[in-house]
């Protein structure tokens, strides 16, 4: 998970506390008594307590109360509500059965069972075949240009708070937090809200050439000051709450993928009953259920309402998903949109996503919600071409700082007495030195940085570590951070080995060319940075830091290592299109550590070896991502995983110090070559089946090199999984001066062991993974055909363990099984060729942390 999602976490947490004895906890189910449809949403309330749930997409409730209670009622629009005892501190299950209102049985259509459902002849799915045949018509995207006003609030809140937590000493001086409880937001259920977000925009949308374009003119939100970046958090929430666009084939929610109930696939995939014929305001509709046909698939399941006439448009939605799919932390979820027919077409105005989220089954639950309201439609109002270009998503310089006054008359409705009471809430918890307290240590234990003023040090997670070449190594260092100045960052650590008794260090500044900082986008920076260090050739970590102490322990041997020194020169710049390139100076120095040698193959005797390599290089880096998102914090920025492909390309060329006007100093280069390397990474979803990410790459080398300047593939021997890696392949054990490479994940996301009785109650997720890369080695670069190249590495019986990657192709597969403990992904990796090179792994286990919903 990103640091986003982590302080999400974070913000979860703070509101866990431990719980009171002897609850009263009451489950069951509640049915239609003449046919034994569930009853999706009915509002369950105990009487005489304030507390309360709603029925979940198969009609299943559970509530757990330390109030004493003695009743519980159920109720649901067109029916009877019921109401049975409740033995109080007890665990019990209470099953309801409500009868409607009306009894006319020719105006019902009742549900077939589902042994007997088909799509022939049945006018259910005729109707959706139709509403499917209309999409097209019925969505705003059918005119050339569309614009209307936005409006959206998202509320996170705490709920299911026993009585006896708030009364705990400890909390004290947080006793006024609990004054501002909501108990209309969700029936029967008191909520705490602790997080607000409104923003008020104007939304844009051109057809050909496709454009779409948002102003947003207020933004208004809670902070938790420092500690908490409340742009990375609001980011971190839109991207769990995603537009829903019942339109679209696959519809994105809570970073997984759902087949929309009007999808092509959507017959297939889904039962449609006709269940009455009702009138939403002057709209005749017909009103269909639907449910999945196999429960556990990434499917909805709830109630749509279709006009009857000619278009067959979606005049409203409700709808929720069944909780046996595999969706983590949420236990109940609905959705609701309304749409209207304005001026030339439908466009939708009320759009409602509301979820409970849990850590555990039973204790505190956080609730959270995202309204939409879009307001005077306008269609076909052309704009000039220059409106739309710039950002997809342009905030007005004074969004932030509109006046209370604003707010009030540019609001559609009116803000509830609670939430106006967030803001005064939260801001109070930033004068209370025990919150400050908290959440420090919070802020220490997940980034491993703690603050001091503008000052972080750390990381205290590679604080410590060892390797064959240093023994023990210990490292210490510190960052600044925005509170100091935008216009610049310096990071600098020191690290020091108690084996090689050498001093190694890192001093870098980054200075931006904007009043923006160096991680927001669009970034234009120059950062120069010098670095003496040791590190692996061809290892690659990704996500992360080559001395974090979890990747200390390593497989097979490990004795091959580089010291390098580096003085680089950076210059980025990031256009608005997300299109981007730098250029990078550096000249390095490599020398051989451990068990390495940089022995050419004209000397027997090794102590005629050379001591280091100089190298000078340009690089210029280009990259394309199109409609990149990012999670921004205030010293970091992550990418959010989209559909769109990723292109990168990059050109290196090595410039000896002959090809310089006056070499001296530092620039001292040896070697003249050029480097062309380029790549393509894509996702894509294949609802119901999960998604498919691909990376193609490759790589050509022109010159003649030793090899620690070829291409060494990236190689994996920790027992963390890394993803771009390929992890039974040895450090050093592979280079070429070309190569070309594929790599294929594929996430099941539970499509498979949901099908698999009692294993699918784990919620486990399955993955495949294919990785093969195949390359050649010239005979410029290659040492048994040139001389004076540097010998390939050898083990300390001279076989060797480089080679190059002629013969075949290197190809590994793996296996996966996720969300263990909702945290862990375990793969069991098999190597498919070159089992004859020494100290092979055929199989290996690799552990992956990955949270996710």
């Amino acid at each position: 998970m990103n640091k986003a999602g982590i302080w999400l976490l974070v913000l979860i947490f703070s509101c866990l506390f431990a719980q009171g004895q002897n609850p009263t906890i009451i489950k069951g189910v509640t049915q239609d008594a003449i046919n034994g449809e569930p009853l999706l949403f009915a509002s369950v309330i105990l009487i005489g307590a304030n507390a309360g749930t709603t029925t979940d997409s198969i009609g299943k409730y559970s509530i757990t109360t330390w109030q004493p209670v003695t009743k519980i009622c159920v109720s649901y629009l067109g029916y009877k509500p019921d109401t049975m005892k409740v033995v109080p501190g007890k665990s019990q299950t209470i099953n309801f059965k409500l009868y409607p209102i009306t009894t006319d049985l020719k105006e019902m259509v009742f549900t077939a069972k589902k042994k007997d459902y088909k799509n022939k002849n049945n006018p259910a799915v005729e109707l959706i075949k139709e509403v499917i045949a209309h999409k097209s018509k019925n969505v705003v995207e059918s005119f050339d240009y569309y614009e209307c006003q936005k409006y959206q609030k998202i509320v996170f809140g705490v709920s299911n708070i026993p009585e006896k937590m708030k009364n705990r000493k400890i909390l004290k001086q947080f006793k006024f937090v609990f004054n501002n409880v909501d108990t209309v937001k969700v029936p029967g259920k008191e909520v705490l809200p602790i997080y607000i977000n409104e923003e008020l925009s104007d939304y844009h949308y051109r057809k050909h050439p496709e454009a779409k374009k948002e102003v947003v003119n207020g933004v208004k939100r809670v902070t938790y000051g420092k500690f908490i970046d409340d742009k990375g958090l609001t980011k971190f929430l839109n991207y769990i709450y995603q537009d829903v666009d019942i339109y679209q084939e696959n519809i994105y929610l809570f970073t997984n993928q759902f087949v929309s109930p009007i999808s092509i696939l959507a017959p297939n995939l889904y039962r449609f009953y006709i269940m009455d014929t009702v009138k939403i305001r002057n709209d005749s509709c017909f009103k269909l259920s639907f449910f999945p046909r196999n429960k556990e698939d990434f499917l909805f399941q709830g109630y749509l309402y279709i006009t009857k006439d000619s278009l067959y448009a979606v005049r409203k939605i409700d709808m929720t998903v069944n909780k046996d799919i595999n969706l983590n932390f949420v236990k109940s979820m609905r959705i609701t949109q309304t749409y209207e027919r304005k001026d030339l077409g439908w466009a939708l105005v009320e759009d409602f996503v509301g979820a409970d989220f849990g850590i555990i089954n039973k204790g505190l639950v956080i609730y959270g919600e995202k309204n939409l309201q879009y307001l005077n439609p306008v269609f076909n109002l052309k704009r000039p071409d220059e409106y739309y270009r710039g950002d997809d998503i342009y905030i007005k310089d004074d969004a932030t700082t509109k006046t209370e006054d604003y707010w009030s008359k540019n609001r559609p409705s009116a803000l509830s007495n609670t939430e106006q009471g967030i803001y005064t809430t939260i801001d109070s918890l930033h004068n209370i030195r025990a919150y400050k307290r908290v959440m420090k240590v919070m802020e220490l234990i997940i980034s491993g940085y703690p603050s001091f003023g503008p000052i972080e040090f750390g990381d205290f997670n590679t604080f410590y570590g060892f390797n064959p070449v240093e023994g023990s190594r210990y490292k210490f260092g510190f960052r600044t951070t925005n509170d100091l100045t935008k216009k610049f960052v310096i990071d600098d650590y020191g690290a020091y080995g108690t084996l090689d008794k050498k001093f190694k260090y890192n001093s870098g500044i980054t200075y931006s060319l904007t009043n923006r900082s160096i991680y927001q986008f669009p970034v234009k920076s120059i950062r120069f940075s010098t670095q003496n260090d040791i590190m692996i050739p061809g290892q690659q970590l990704q996500e992360f830091q080559a001395d974090d102490y979890l990747l200390n322990f390593k497989r097979g041997v490990n004795d091959k290592w580089l010291y390098h020194k580096d003085y680089t020169l950076t210059y980025l710049f990031e256009l608005k299109t997300h299109f981007s390139y730098s250029i990078q100076l550096q000249t390095q120095n490599l020398l051989p550590a451990g068990s390495l040698f940089f022995n050419p193959v004209n000397y027997n005797d090794t102590t005629q070896s050379i001591s280091q390599i100089h190298n000078n290089s340009v690089t210029v880096n280009l990259r394309y991502a199109p409609d990149e998102k990012f999670y921004q914090g205030k010293i970091w920025r992550v990418p959010i995983a989209s559909l769109n492909p990723v292109f990168f390309l990059q050109y290196t060329a090595g410039v000896k110090a002959s090809d310089l006007p006056n070499p001296s100093g530092i620039f001292l280069g040896q070697y003249h070559y050029q480097n062309l390397y380029a790549s393509i990474q894509k996702r894509y979803i294949l609802a119901p089946l999960g998604y498919t990410d691909i990376l193609i790459e490759g790589s050509k080398l022109f010159g003649q090199v030793p090899y620690p300047l070829l291409q060494v593939a990236r190689a994996n021997q920790t027992y963390a999984y890394m993803p771009n890696s390929y992890n039974l392949m040895n450090f050093m054990e592979f280079v070429s001066d070309q190569y070309e490479s594929i790599q294929i994940d594929h996430y099941f996301e539970g499509f498979i062991m949901n099908r698999i009785p009692l294993i699918r109650k784990l919620k486990l997720r399955e993955k495949i993974s294919f990785k093969a890369i195949t390359g050649s080695l010239s005979s410029q670069n290659n040492p048994a055909l040139t001389s004076g190249l540097f010998q390939f590495p050898t083990d300390k019986n001279g076989k060797p363990t480089m080679y190059s990657l002629s013969k075949l192709p290197y190809m590994e597969a793996g296996v996966g099984i996720g969300n263990i403990f909702k945290i862990f992904r375990v793969n069991l990796l098999r190597r498919l060729d070159y089992l004859d090179h020494p100290n092979v792994s055929v199989y290996g286990v690799r552990l992956e942390l990955k949270i996710e919903f």
